[in-house]
Parts: C-alpha cells; structure tokens; sequence
C-alpha cells in the first residue's frame, strides 16, 4: 500500500497470524471516523476481506496510545 493512507485511517500494524500457513493476519488500525460503522466502513475500502471485529473503541480528541502502539512516522 502507499503511503499515507487516506480515508481517516492514521496507522495500521499486523498484530499477528492465525491459520495453517498463516493465511489470515490481524490488523490493529488508528482511524479517525464518525463512529463504529464509519470506521468499519473506512477499514473495508482498504481491507475489503475484513471478516471479524473484536472490538472499536471510541478515543477523546487528543488520545495518544501508549507504548504499545507506536506513532512513529511510517511514511518512509
């Protein structure tokens, strides 16, 4: 994918894989949306095989993630 993204979605990792051949991957994503189903929406027009959520939490303006998940510019 190039980079930026557009569409609100500010960054997205792999969190891992599951399945035999480690077919299928998980993706954490920071997206700026209206609400859950803007941003399922907004994931989809990237990921259209999104098949499973476990969770979309909405953040306060100015939420910065902790450690974890780093900010660090991507771009390249």
């Amino acid at each position: 994918m190039t980079w930026p993204l557009k569409n609100g979605v500010v960054k997205y990792w792999c969190s891992g894989y599951r399945g035999d051949d480690n077919e299928e991957s998980a993706l954490c994503a920071l997206v700026e949306a209206e609400g859950e189903g803007d941003a399922k929406r907004k994931i989809r027009a990237y990921w259209p095989e999104a098949k499973e959520w476990r969770f979309c939490e909405e953040k306060e303006p100015g939420w910065i993630p902790g450690d974890r998940f780093s900010m660090k510019d991507t771009r390249g």
